[in-house]
């Protein structure tokens, strides 16, 4: 397993599968939302270093990542649901 990298329960897994899951239906309706979120979730830049490894305004960053986490935040609720 990678260095700082553990999973310890069934739940964290099953919440990691939902996050990628949403995220793959974010891409769909918008890839740049996912180079956001991926360049600041996993990549851990901030919005100028996003800005510039995606060639975009610090300003579209802000933007799109707001609209990133609402979309994420709605799906990962809905999947929650019973």
């Amino acid at each position: 397993m990678a260095a700082g990298v553990s999973i310890r329960s069934s739940e964290s897994v099953e919440a990691l599968l939902d996050f990628d899951r949403a995220l793959t239906g974010l891409g769909q309706r918008d890839a740049r939302l996912v180079d956001v979120v991926e360049c600041r979730v996993f990549g851990g830049l901030t919005v100028p270093e996003t800005a510039s490894a995606l060639n975009l305004s610090s300003a579209t960053v802000d933007r799109s990542w707001a609209k990133a986490r609402a979309y994420l935040r709605v799906a990962m609720a809905e999947r929650e649901a019973p």
